[in-house]
Parts: C-alpha cells; sequence; structure tokens
C-alpha cells in the first residue's frame, strides 16, 4: 500500500517551501502530522492500555507523518500557491490584450511583474528566450519548458500554446484568450470551492474521531472486562490488526483529500 514510501525527498520538500516566499517549512504543515500523532497515541494508549503499545503505535504513526503526511501538507500548500499566481497570471495578460500595442513579449512581462515566487522567475525566463530573438526551435522549446512544467493545469498549457501562436503570427485570436479566461475562472472558483468543502469533510471527521475516542475510553471505564480483553491474546491480535486497518484506511483517504487537481490531464 505504499504507507512508508516517501514522495519527495528532504530538498525537493525544502525548494517547495521557499519556492513563493516562504524560507522554511510553515508551522501550518506541522498541525495535521502533530494532530495525526496525537490521536494516534490516545486511541492506542487507551484501547490497549498499554504503554508498549501505546509507545509502539505513536512511533509508528511518527514515522507515516514524517515521511508522507508533512511532505504532502507542504507539496499540496506548494501546488495551491502555484495554482493561484497561475489563475492571476492568465487574468493579467487577457487584461493586456485590450491594449492593441502590446505584443506576446509585453503581455508576459505584464504578467511577470505582477506574480510572484517560481512562477514569476518562470515566466522571466520564458520573456528573455523571446526578447533574444532566439531561432524558432529554440522559442518553442522555451514554451514547451513551461508547459511541461505545469502540465497538469490544462487550462494554462492551453493559454501558453495560444500566447505561442500570438507571438509567432504577430496577431491575438482575442475571442480565444477570453474563452480560456473564462475557463480558467470557472475552474479556480470550483477549486476553491472544493478545497473548502475537503476542509469541512476533514473537520468533521476529525470531530468523529474525538466523538468516537470519548466513547471509547467511557466504555472502556465502564466495562471491566475490558482490559481483560486487551491483554489477552486475541484482543492483541485483534486491535493490531484494527490498527493497521485504521492505517491503510487513512492512506487511502490522504491521498484523495490531498489531491487539489481539478484539471489533471495526467493520473
Amino acid at each position: 500500500m505504499g504507507l512508508f514510501k516517501r514522495e519527495y525527498g528532504a530538498n525537493e520538500l525544502q525548494a517547495m517551501s521557499q519556492a513563493y516566499d516562504s524560507k522554511n517549512i510553515s508551522k501550518a504543515s506541522l498541525v495535521t502530522p502533530l494532530v495525526f500523532v496525537g490521536m494516534n497515541f490516545m486511541f492506542s494508549y487507551y484501547l490497549f492500555i498499554s504503554i508498549f503499545w501505546g509507545i509502539f503505535w505513536t512511533l509508528l504513526a511518527v514515522i507515516y507523518a514524517y515521511i508522507s503526511i508533512m511532505p504532502r501538507e507542504v507539496s499540496t500548500k506548494y501546488y495551491r500557491e502555484g495554482y493561484s499566481q497561475r489563475y492571476q497570471a492568465i487574468n493579467i495578460m487577457t487584461l493586456s490584450l485590450s491594449d492593441d500595442s502590446n505584443k506576446a513579449e509585453d503581455v508576459i512581462k505584464i504578467a511577470a511583474e505582477r506574480v510572484s515566487g517560481e512562477f514569476q522567475n518562470d515566466l522571466y525566463k520564458l520573456l528573455s528566450s523571446l526578447e533574444m530573438k532566439l531561432s524558432r526551435e529554440k522559442v518553442r522549446q522555451a514554451f514547451t519548458e513551461i508547459q511541461e512544467k505545469y502540465y497538469e493545469d490544462y487550462t494554462f498549457v492551453r493559454y501558453m500554446k495560444q500566447l505561442e501562436t500570438f507571438f509567432y503570427e504577430g496577431t491575438a485570436n482575442v475571442a480565444a484568450f477570453e474563452r480560456l479566461l473564462k475557463t480558467n475562472n470557472g475552474t479556480y472558483k470550483k477549486t476553491i470551492s472544493f478545497i473548502k468543502n475537503k476542509k469541512a469533510i476533514n473537520a468533521s471527521l476529525l470531530g468523529l474521531m474525538l466523538l468516537i475516542f470519548f466513547v471509547v475510553k467511557v466504555v472502556g471505564v465502564s466495562v471491566g472486562s475490558w482490559y481483560d480483553f486487551a491483554h489477552s491474546f486475541v484482543g492483541i491480535i485483534t486491535l493490531n490488526i484494527d490498527f493497521i486497518v485504521a492505517f491503510i484506511a487513512f492512506n487511502v483517504y490522504a491521498k484523495k483529500y490531498y489531491d487539489d487537481s481539478v484539471t489533471t490531464r495526467y493520473k
């Protein structure tokens, strides 16, 4: 199931955290991992009624949080910030097309001056290739490079292709740009709504988990035989199987929760 498979290395995480004006991994990225570890300790300790099993499952939770949850928190924040910058850029570039005197280079430059972070650097790199009057092949390569980097944002890729055509032909197909703008804005609103709904569901699940913990604790105190069950061979095996299943289920849920891409081209 890839529970303990590292998706990103330390250098990649550091690069993502610094891509948009953040020097280090933000404290916000640590909240979910800490909550996960804390919840795991509460359940494991009170269900097993054992320090050993409490520590054992908490250590596994720490390892999982470090190599899976925290990297997903960082990468999701990186994706969302980059997507927001691309959304702004498309709006800015389309607006700049209202001035007929603006060439493709001017349109890109105006957007580059108003966005920030890694994406701003990408636009300036593209702009540099256009202003240096390189060969058609070099220009195509520059456009291809930025398109491949943000291949999951299908609308942005199509917008870049339209800009490339504008650069070659010298005339902008304003109607095509406006259609892409409409798609871009609609997708962005859908994505923001999607993220808000996911956060609401996540908060509801956390509340449900706390309620379950409270019920389990009350039942555990009121039912004297729970201690005997938790310390029996059958009880230990049963509870460990429950925790394994819970880890697998959470891992599947986390993969879905951290996937924001509404316009993903390849999956």
